[in-house]
């Protein structure tokens, strides 16, 4: 479980960080373009400014796609987490079924045993559920990280 949370909180801080990565670089760009547009102001060295700006923007794309690169990569291992989890309690239904076969075998000992298995049923229904949710989120991002990916080539080639 622990190691779900880190994952699940490395996945977070990873899309933050590259999401504020795409916008430096998308705003830099933008910078850039209009500073080469604009006509010269006298005395000043225009063109040091615009390759400076140049090289920003250039520096900042490069963070960018390392950003969505670990973004696609960590949700990869995220997504292998939720599987593990998935498996783990997946478990639970097992334990279930064995504690129903052992509550019938043992009937006049059955002090509660019955609701607890229920309660054990309602919670293993409850985490297949959320994983089934966090797994469709862990796609659409796998998606979108992707499609930014693509589309970062396609600019550059």
């Amino acid at each position: 479980m622990t190691r779900f949370v880190t994952s699940a909180q490395q996945v977070f801080g990873t899309i933050n960080d590259g999401l504020f990565l795409v916008c430096t670089a998308k705003i830099q760009q933008e910078v850039s373009r209009i500073a080469r547009d604009e006509p010269p102001l006298d005395g000043l060295p225009q063109d040091h400014e615009a390759s400076c700006l140049e090289g920003q923007h250039e520096a900042y794309r490069a963070k960018a796609v390392e950003g969505l690169r670990t973004i696609a990569r960590q949700t990869r291992n995220f997504r292998d987490d939720c599987f593990e989890m998935g498996r783990l309690a997946g478990g639970l239904r097992v334990t279930s079924v064995m504690g129903r076969m052992e509550c019938a075998r043992l009937s006049a000992v059955n002090s509660g045993l019955e609701a607890l298995l229920g309660d054990l049923d309602t919670f293993q229904e409850q985490i297949a559920a959320a994983l089934k949710q966090i797994n469709h989120i862990n796609q659409n991002l796998q998606r979108d990280t992707d499609a930014l990916l693509f589309a970062e080539a396609d600019m550059c080639a």
